[in-house]
């Protein structure tokens, strides 16, 4: 399961050593530490080189926590906030994500192409800091 907060992205998969355990992975130095408040491993050769095996009631007691706090009314808008424009990188990569999964979704279900006729494309780009999108002729 990949899991995105305003300031963390995990992967969390079963611990294959102990199935009572989850293993929380992360690309970014300091998320397991910041979110979970447990030491992460560093491990270079895997393709997350942090991890943590962490209890599987721990993680879901940290998870709804962070779901009971949301108190914003755009993601990508409060990990803006959260990191500031400094952290580029991690929000281009957020914006990709957004942009990837609306491409790979229903387009039909969307309105906002509906609204704007002009453009032909089903495909757009969000990568504008702004949170407006950009679309792309064909």
């Amino acid at each position: 399961m990949w899991l995105f907060t305003p300031n963390a992205f995990f992967s969390v998969v079963e611990d294959f050593n102990n199935n009572k355990n989850l293993m929380v992975r992360a690309r970014f130095s300091g998320d397991i530490q910041n979110v979970f408040s447990v030491q992460a491993e560093h491990t270079p050769e895997n393709d997350y080189p942090y991890r943590a095996s962490i209890p599987k009631e721990t993680v879901a007691e940290v998870v709804a926590s962070n779901i009971l706090r949301i108190n914003y009314h755009n993601f990508k808008n409060e990990a803006q906030n959260v990191l500031g424009l400094n952290e580029n990188k991690r929000l281009n990569a957020l914006h990709s994500v957004w942009s990837v999964m609306v491409n790979a979704g229903d387009v039909s279900a969307f309105n906002f192409f509906k609204k704007r006729r002009k453009y032909k494309t089903k495909e757009f780009d969000f990568t504008d800091m702004g949170g407006y999108f950009k679309y792309r002729k064909r």
